[in-house]
């Protein structure tokens, strides 16, 4: 996950991060490396970056190479952009991310307000909630997958609000807003299986986390924590047996033979 820190209007950052991204990663049995340095993104099959919100020419390049060669990035947008000094981009320094989201800014509009919008899933039907200034912009792009519609409000119908986008041999997921968690657990999940990930459908309040062997490039351990009212039972691909963990526990399980 690419992480950058920022405070904007009414928007808790980390909150966000945490409950739209972190928590539904590891609900699902996935792992997360927080790196700073899109030099560094070139060796993971997804790559997360909550709530970007200043572009930078390198950086830009650096994505779409990432994604050319074959990778998966998930991108939500603040849309209340800013350079990292905290000023307003014009809409000149805009260009290079919009091209490479395939969107034009309509307007920049100068509000703290986060607009409310209930979609639904392309994928499952289910409805959920988003929020943010996705009423800004308009798609360029039309090779593009929409993953929600909007039921409520009545909006034009080339607002983006979330969609992939395939780019060489990899894609972009685009949310043009604040996903709630289970709509961002189902697009996270999605993408994880077509990128070829082990998946777990676990219970809320259980977590993995996994520890690789960086030098070897193998699965090593991971530890599981239930803080759930109840048993879980839980199979590993790298184990035969079935695990059993406790309602409160911590466990640690080694995958080394």
């Amino acid at each position: 996950m690419y992480y950058t820190n920022h405070m904007f209007g009414n928007i808790n950052y980390q909150k966000e991060v945490y409950n739209i991204f972190y928590k539904p990663t590891f609900e699902l049995g996935l792992g997360i490396d927080f790196i700073r340095d899109f030099e560094d993104i070139g060796n993971y099959d997804i790559v997360i970056i909550p709530l970007y919100m200043y572009a930078s020419t390198e950086g830009v390049k650096k994505i779409r190479e990432y994604i050319n060669s074959g990778g998966t990035a998930i991108i939500t947008g603040d849309f209340m952009q800013k350079t990292s000094d905290n000023w307003r981009l014009s809409n000149e320094l805009y260009k290079e991310i919009d091209e490479l989201l395939g969107i034009k800014r309509d307007k920049i509009l100068f509000t703290n307000i986060c607009k409310e919008a209930k979609v639904s899933s392309t994928l499952t039907g289910k409805e959920y909630t988003m929020h943010g200034f996705f009423n800004k912009f308009s798609l360029v792009d039309q090779n593009i997958k929409s993953l929600v519609n909007v039921v409520l409000p009545k909006m034009n119908s080339n607002n983006p609000i979330t969609f992939e986008k395939t780019l060489g041999k990899g894609k972009i997921v685009y949310f043009a807003g604040i996903p709630d968690e289970e709509l961002s657990k189902e697009l996270i999940r999605e993408y994880a299986i077509q990128s070829g990930l082990e998946v777990f459908d676990l219970p809320k309040k259980v977590e993995i986390i996994k520890f690789h062997n960086r030098e070897e490039d193998k699965l090593c351990s991971c530890i599981v924590i239930n803080r759930s009212e109840q048993v879980i039972k839980l199979k590993i691909n790298k184990l035969e047996e079935t695990i059993d963990v406790e309602a409160g526990e911590i466990k640690i399980i080694s995958l080394q033979k």
